[in-house]
């Protein structure tokens, strides 16, 4: 217990005496987020890509930190606004940008944003990349979420609180978003 505060405070420190560097700032906020305060690590990824813009591939970890955020707190809109760059510019894992974008769609609900998830499912096999001959892990998930969409008749049951999940922003909620945004969305599927 000593020895976690002591570490804590050292990385407070440090994040204060260097508010300026773009690698400090990804710290504080990666910090903030395993703390549980996904609104404070927004700040601070959203600092941390406005004090450097010569390179983009900076800017999509923080697009990147920044949606699974927005996803701990149950802002799904937000959310969407920030896989949506990531799909179009990003090159990492274009299948998980484009299932990112998917899943905030199917939550937002609508017909137009339905059709528009369905057709974003519908890309995700050709976007598949191959690394030495094996598939990214998370892009596997992703092919098999896309399959089951369509065979279930365009439905998937909460994929969005299912991909917060997976990127550990369940855990990182805080308790308020949980209770109040999270399980009556569960609760309304059940029902």
């Amino acid at each position: 217990m000593v020895m976690r505060c002591l570490t804590s405070c050292a990385a407070d420190c440090l994040c204060i005496s260097a508010t300026l560097g773009v690698f400090f700032l990804f710290g504080q906020g990666r910090l903030q987020l395993v703390r549980g305060q996904p609104a404070l690590a927004i700040e601070s990824y959203t600092k941390a890509m406005t004090a450097q813009t010569q390179y983009r591939n900076l800017n999509h970890i923080s697009y990147w930190e920044i949606a699974v955020a927005r996803m701990a707190l149950w802002d799904i809109e937000e959310s969407y606004k920030c896989w949506k760059p990531l799909q179009t510019e990003a090159t990492w894992s274009k299948e998980c940008y484009t299932y990112g974008v998917a899943v905030c769609l199917l939550e937002l609900g609508g017909p137009e944003r339905v059709k528009e998830a369905g057709e974003c499912l519908d890309r995700i096999p050709s976007l598949l990349q191959r690394i030495a001959g094996k598939s990214i892990p998370m892009e596997k998930f992703v092919a098999r979420k896309a399959r089951k969409f369509k065979s279930q008749g365009g439905r998937l049951a909460l994929p969005a609180l299912e991909l917060a999940y997976v990127f550990s922003a369940t855990s990182r909620a805080p308790r308020t978003v949980i209770i109040d945004k999270m399980l009556p969305r569960v609760q309304r599927v059940l029902d």
